[in-house]
């Protein structure tokens, strides 16, 4: 780990109250900016971090830690990790 940078939970702290107060306009700008403005390799490195949130949202089911509140989620997780990532979260980095 960097010494500098945000640690794990803060920087999922971060996302937390950003996503809190967000609307689906700041959303399309988020996506916008990383689908055509981020390093391609960065792009890949946030896919990753994408499939492992995937990953874990499946695992909720298994864990039965989840409610009405985030069910669609988790799943749509299940769904999205059994057909198509098949448990698999590696993101190839060039």
């Amino acid at each position: 780990m960097i010494a500098d940078r945000m640690t794990p939970e803060a920087f999922a702290a971060f996302v937390e109250d950003w996503v809190n107060a967000a609307d689906q306009e700041d959303y399309d700008a988020v996506a916008k900016y990383i689908t055509q403005r981020a390093h391609r390799t960065l792009q890949q490195k946030i896919f990753g971090l994408m499939q492992t949130l995937i990953h874990a949202w499946a695992h909720c089911s298994v864990w039965k830690r989840y409610d009405a509140r985030n069910e669609f989620t988790v799943v749509r997780c299940v769904k999205i990790n059994d057909d198509i990532l098949q448990g698999y979260t590696g993101v190839p980095c060039i």
